[in-house]
């Protein structure tokens, strides 16, 4: 029986085969065992308590190292997940800007077109307000050439 029942008054872990032995046979003074006659101690009897505590003491070290290791195994992973969403967010961002600028892009084709509709009509129909202005001249300028070709009426 390897198992820990407790912790005797000293704070030191005692197993279950210890604690047996002293509840029936109680605590032996002056470094005796009672019944397994001179010379020998508790030491020799039930082995070092220093060595039990040592092996408890390495045993929880182990743990405690494991533990540490999957903490640290965690974090990694967190940090590589972390690290791929900020490539996915970089990716995203990316296509956005990307786009933007396409939709951008397009925003100025369609107003150079309309720019370009707007001087086509102005042009059309600056050429037509010319065209009117110039009949009006040459209608103006035939009627006064006409008109000094006629005949003056005088009413009499």
């Amino acid at each position: 029986m390897t198992e820990l029942a407790g912790r005797d008054e000293h704070g030191t872990e005692q197993s279950i085969s210890d604690d047996v032995y002293y509840q029936v046979m109680l605590r032996d003074r002056h470094g005796r065992v009672r019944l397994m006659g001179r010379g020998v101690t508790p030491t020799s009897y039930f082995g070092s308590r220093t060595t039990s505590s040592n092996h408890n003491g390495a045993h929880r070290i182990e743990i405690l190292e494991n533990e540490i290791g999957e903490i640290r195994r965690k974090k990694q992973e967190r940090e590589e997940e972390l690290q791929r969403e900020i490539l996915e967010m970089r990716k995203k961002a990316q296509e956005l800007e990307e786009q933007r600028q396409q939709e951008f892009d397009q925003m100025k084709r369609n107003f150079e077109a309309q720019t370009e509709d707007i001087q086509r009509n102005f042009d059309e129909q600056s050429a037509a307000m010319e065209e009117r202005i110039l009949q009006t001249l040459l209608l103006r300028a035939t009627d006064l050439h006409n008109a000094g070709k006629r005949p003056i009426c005088t009413h009499s």
